[in-house]
Order: structure tokens, then C-alpha cells, then sequence
């Protein structure tokens, strides 16, 4: 016949037979058992919001102390930067009461981000991928430290939590699709601790938990037809400027021309700009600087004829707000070329370019054979006319 059963009676059944003898040696196995199930049961609730939460949303549900999510921007076009921003938000109290580090390596922020689609089939880091530096705590993006945007304080289900961003830029070589699958954010934590004499405060019950975005795809169009002459694939907003080294030079010398490129698009992946056509001048080569926010050519130019010319440059573009190509262009940039110094002598190379540079001048038109030639032709007509008239006269 069944009865009721009290947690009295299931306690006392629960401890073993060797302190049946001993009330004091059941107590203190009533303390331990209590004990353990106030431990495990927040520990496997804990556990089950940080390891379940990975359906196709990609988010840890309200229960998680993190959350995960991946956002593109629009599809693009080739050549054209396409920014992936991967979200994440950590529950406060959590991140300072029970998060513990997860690698060895010094980051301000406990957790690895794994993104799987930012290597190729070699495993090797894929160059159409670039993170984009941000100014806030650091993070483990696989084996490499990158700065977060954000760090802003929510609150999501009633709970302080930290919203952070890691950014990316994806650069299309070709026209189609890529599947971007496998964003997982890890972590490490703990609901116990010790305090230890030269370590001080370290885990007891350090576990690892993870939880991953859904799939998500990247796309780049084939740009329109009509592209024009000189264009090395710059995609975007673009603005330029034009420098010279000197505005006066004389004939044979040098200067440099500087094309600088500023504005929003791929001004890190397009290709350097034609060498110009200038009046009067000859682009010996160009090199590529260092900048921080532009990009910047410089053309070594050799003046070949005395006088002034004005110096402009252009980049051939497309505009995705216009949906056009444009041809953005320069400022004119005057400078004067003089004569050269008579103890300045030019080298025969030089020289010979500047010869090569200044058309012949026209010969001038052979009046005196014109008229050597009328005068032969008219002698003997003259001849015969004065012999004719003597004739005239003499009959």
C-alpha cells in the first residue's frame, strides 16, 4: 500500500546506512547533499543557456547570458567593399561574476569569435576579406587580436548586457555568391571559485560553452557596360587633389605630381591610375605612399619644352549611388618651365628626349627652283621668238 513520502524521508533514505548509528554523522550528510543539489542545479541551467541556443537565428535565446548575430550590408558589385558586421552582447553580471578567460592571450573581452568563411580552401586567411580596426576592447577573432566597436550598455529581458561589433570587408573579384556558414562565439566560465594563496580568486568548476549565428550568403553583380578608357576598378565615392614638387623648373629638370585619392569605396583595392598624357612633358614613372586615410600616387615628370602648361590628373570611376561611371577629375595645377642655365649643360639622354619631343621645324619652299626652273623653260621660247622677228625684218 503506498503512502505519502516527505523530502524528510527521502533524505534520510538518501543517507547511507554507516551513520544511521550517528545522528551527528547524518547531519552532515543532509548538509552535503543539500548542498550538492543547490550547486548543480543553477550549474546545469547555466550550462543548458550557454550550450542550446543554436538554431538558425544564430542568437542565444533569453535565457543565455550571450547572444550572437551576423548582419551584410546590401549586395554588391565587383570590386566593391561589402561591410559584414558579427554582434555579439554579454550579459553583465555574468562577464564580471562568472566569465573566466578563455585562451592564454591577453584580450579584454573573454571569448573567441571562430569565422570559418574568412579563409580559403588552404586554410589561409582569404584577401578578399579585411577587418576593419575598431576603437573599443579587444578580442580573439581566431589566432588573431582584433579592437571591437560598441561596447554600449542594454539591457535585454530586464538584465544589463554589453553590445559589441566586429567588422569586415568583403571585396568581390568575381560576379556570384558565397555561403558564409560556422560563426560560433566561444567562452569559458564558472559558477564557483576559491580564493588561492598565490593565484587568488580561480575557478572550481571552469566549463567552456559556444554558440553559432545562422548561414548567412554574400553577393557581388557584374558591373555595366560602358567603362571608361583608364579605369583600374575603383568602385565609389571618390574625391581627388593634384600637387607639384615646384611650380617653377627649368628645361631637362624634373618634378614630381601627385595624384592624392580620397573618399568611400575600395580606395585600398583598385589599381593604380594610367600614367597622363601631359603637353610639354614626359611621365618617367610612378610610385605608390603610405597613407592613412588616401591613397596616393606620385608621377616623376621631365619637362621638355620651355613654357607654361597647366597640370591636371583624373580617375576613372563607378558611382554606386549614381549608378554611373564617372570620371572625377583635378584642379589644374600651373607651373613654368625656363630656359635652361648656360653652366647647367643637359646629359645626352635628356637631350635626346627633348629633340625627340620638338617637331622639326617645316623647310622652307624652294622659291629659287621655281625660278631657275621658269627660266629655263621661258630661255628658249625667247630664243626662237627674237629669231623669228630677226627673220621678219630681214625679208
Amino acid at each position: 500500500m503506498w503512502g505519502s513520502v516527505t523530502g524528510d524521508d527521502l533524505m534520510q533514505d538518501a543517507i547511507p546506512n554507516v551513520g544511521r548509528g550517528c545522528p551527528g554523522l547524518r547531519g552532515v550528510w543532509r548538509w552535503l547533499l543539500f548542498g550538492l543539489v543547490l550547486f548543480a542545479v543553477p550549474q546545469f541551467a547555466l550550462s543548458r543557456a550557454a550550450t542550446s541556443q543554436q538554431g538558425s537565428s544564430g542568437v542565444a535565446d533569453s535565457g543565455g547570458p550571450v547572444t550572437l548575430t551576423v548582419h551584410s550590408g546590401a549586395p554588391g558589385l565587383v570590386g566593391q567593399p561589402v561591410t559584414v558586421a558579427v554582434r555579439f552582447t554579454i550579459d553583465r553580471d555574468f562577464l564580471q561574476q562568472q566569465a573566466v578567460p578563455l585562451l592564454q592571450r591577453a584580450v579584454d573581452l573573454p571569448v573567441q569569435l571562430v569565422l570559418p568563411w574568412t579563409r580559403d580552401a588552404a586554410g589561409e586567411p582569404d584577401r578578399a576579406f579585411a577587418f576593419v580596426a575598431g576603437t573599443g576592447p579587444s578580442v580573439a577573432v581566431g589566432d588573431r587580436v582584433i579592437r571591437t566597436f560598441g561596447g554600449e550598455a542594454g539591457e535585454r529581458e530586464g538584465r544589463a548586457v554589453s553590445s559589441y561589433e566586429v567588422r569586415l570587408t568583403w571585396t568581390a573579384s568575381a560576379v556570384g555568391g558565397r555561403e558564409c556558414a560556422g560563426t560560433v562565439l566561444r567562452f569559458a566560465f564558472a559558477s564557483a571559485f576559491e580564493e588561492t594563496l598565490l593565484g587568488g580568486r580561480q575557478p572550481v568548476d571552469r566549463q567552456t560553452a559556444e554558440i553559432m549565428a545562422a548561414p548567412f550568403e554574400l553577393r557581388a553583380g557584374e558591373l555595366p557596360a560602358g567603362a571608361p578608357p583608364g579605369f583600374a576598378g575603383a568602385i565609389g565615392e571618390f574625391e581627388v587633389a593634384a600637387s607639384v614638387s615646384a611650380g617653377e623648373i627649368e628645361l631637362g629638370d624634373e618634378l614630381q605630381l601627385t595624384l592624392t585619392v580620397r573618399g568611400r569605396g575600395n580606395l585600398r583595392t583598385f589599381g593604380a591610375p594610367e600614367r597622363p598624357t601631359l603637353d610639354g612633358l614626359v611621365v618617367q614613372g610612378m610610385v605608390e605612399r603610405e597613407a592613412a586615410d588616401a591613397r596616393v600616387f606620385v608621377f616623376d615628370v621631365l619637362a621638355l619644352r620651355v613654357g607654361k602648361a597647366s597640370l591636371a590628373l583624373q580617375l576613372p570611376t563607378f558611382s554606386p549611388a549614381a549608378n554611373d561611371w564617372r570620371t572625377v577629375k583635378t584642379a589644374a595645377v600651373p607651373i613654368t618651365v625656363k630656359p635652361r642655365s648656360a653652366d647647367r649643360p643637359l646629359p645626352p639622354r635628356i637631350q635626346k628626349l627633348i629633340d625627340g619631343a620638338i617637331p622639326a621645324p617645316e623647310p622652307d619652299f624652294p622659291f629659287w627652283l621655281v625660278w631657275t626652273m621658269g627660266t629655263i623653260l621661258l630661255l628658249p621660247a625667247t630664243l626662237v621668238i627674237l629669231m623669228m622677228r630677226s627673220k621678219k625684218r630681214a625679208g
